[in-house]
């Protein structure tokens, strides 16, 4: 024989005294396989064996290991993505859609702010900027056909009496 097969029976009391211990019914019908670990391979008959056989026979064996462990990761990443996919985060996004609104809002506010405080100064610049009365009573005075003086002076105090 090249190889063969054995029982493990540690592996079976383990199962066995595991399911007695949590109460757990024992079927009469349970198998183990070399995935649980109740049946093992003997050493490869070297005297018999092709050359090769050790190296290929590893091979499969370091194949099987990898394809376990990728089924076993495929395994988690899909109960990962149905916990993630059963989670409702529609709280969480409408939270964060009225903070966005929020904000919007405020610089929207501070916007108009600063335009109004711009106008405001433009105002108050142009209420104490007499150039812009002095021009206006020039455009009067062309209009009215008269000429009036950069600067109005005062009428003096005798003529004011005579009106």
């Amino acid at each position: 024989f090249i190889v063969a097969s054995r029982i493990n029976w540690v592996s079976f009391l383990q199962v066995m005294i595991g399911r007695v211990a949590k109460g757990e019914r024992i079927n009469g019908d349970w198998t183990g396989n070399l995935a649980n670990g109740a049946v093992e391979l003997t050493a490869l008959n070297e005297n018999v064996a092709a050359p090769g056989t050790a190296e290929k026979l590893e091979e499969v064996k370091a194949k099987e290991r990898t394809l376990v462990a990728r089924a076993e990761h495929a395994k988690e990443k899909i109960k990962i993505e149905k916990q993630i996919s059963a989670t409702d985060c529609s709280a969480a996004i409408k939270r964060f859609n009225e903070m966005e609104e929020k904000v919007e809002r405020l610089e929207a506010e501070a916007a108009v702010a600063s335009k109004n405080y711009e106008n405001e100064a433009k105002f108050t610049e142009m209420e104490s900027n007499d150039s812009i009365d002095k021009e206006l009573a020039e455009l009067k005075a062309k209009i009215n056909g008269s000429v009036v003086a950069a600067e109005p002076a005062e009428a003096p105090a005798s003529q004011a009496k005579k009106g």
